[in-house]
């Protein structure tokens, strides 16, 4: 094994998701009973085991010592793999509350109080979604990277990185394919959001603003047509937000399927590492 080498700013990368994680050593099963599928996966009970718990501890008896923390190689190896792998739990979290987030929201005084209309906070969660499960397929394909030691520069790795051939040498290719296809619908979705400061057209909550600006013209004199009343303007948006927040949590379900194939695949392949170690 050859890791790669681990420079201070890699490490102060790896321990600040790690000193979030401590919690570990007390619990680590989720509350989150869609979430407790990914905490009870072999993948992640090896990360607990071999990065976390070793790597935190390392870092609390050299600050019990005041010396500097060095990691053993096996180490070092374990926690560039915890690096993304932490994050692709964490996306998939985001991705498990977002739609109820968005149903939620925070109370109506606060939001009335900052100016913060429902529809702008449906608009916010929605674009923050379809961010979340775009980057679920590219930080899969960073943990490969890491897993497997293939040492290509994060930065490098773009949706070709799947035509690796050590991917398809390890079955990987087909779980990575089935991430890769959930998420492609929103993958031009995200680049407008992100790079175009653009916002997503949602008709249910397109209708909302028009009724807004059509109830603050009719108070001005400037339209003399009917429009619905305030209550019926309500129940027609909470009614669309409903069928969006179910449509989210259904494509979240789906996207967890395929993740979870894909740790299947992946386990192995970091059980093999491990098994190779002194660890």
């Amino acid at each position: 094994m050859t890791p790669k080498k681990l420079s201070k700013r890699d490490l102060k990368k790896v321990l600040l998701p790690l000193a979030q994680k401590e919690k570990t050593h007390h619990k680590s099963k989720s509350s989150n009973p869609a979430m407790k599928r990914f905490d009870d996966h072999p993948y992640f009970k090896n990360i607990i085991k071999y990065a976390i718990i070793p790597i935190w501890e390392e870092n609390r008896k050299a600050k019990k010592d005041n010396k500097e923390l060095v990691l053993t190689d096996e180490l070092k190896y374990h926690g560039f793999v915890f690096e993304y792998s932490g994050a692709f739990y964490e996306g998939l979290k985001r991705l498990h509350d977002i739609p109820l987030f968005t149903l939620r929201g925070f109370s109506p005084r606060w939001m009335s109080n900052m100016k913060i209309v429902p529809q702008e906070w449906t608009i916010y969660n929605y674009a923050n979604y379809r961010v979340v499960a775009t980057g679920i397929y590219d930080t899969a394909l960073l943990m490969v990277n890491d897993v497997l030691e293939i040492g290509k520069k994060p930065a490098k790795i773009k949706r070709d990185f799947i035509n690796n051939s050590e991917i398809a040498n390890h079955h990987l290719l087909e779980p990575l394919q089935q991430i890769d296809a959930l998420v492609a619908k929103y993958r031009e979705e995200r680049n407008r959001y992100v790079h175009r400061s653009t916002r997503p057209e949602i008709d249910f909550v397109n209708n909302l603003y028009a009724y807004q600006t059509l109830k603050e013209a009719k108070e001005k004199g400037l339209y003399d047509k009917e429009i619905p009343s305030p209550k019926t303007a309500k129940e027609y948006y909470e009614t669309e937000l409903n069928k969006k927040v179910t449509e989210m949590q259904k494509e979240t379900e789906e996207i967890f399927l395929a993740a979870l194939a894909f740790l299947d695949a992946l386990n192995p392949l970091y059980e093999k590492k491990i098994k190779s170690t002194n660890l």
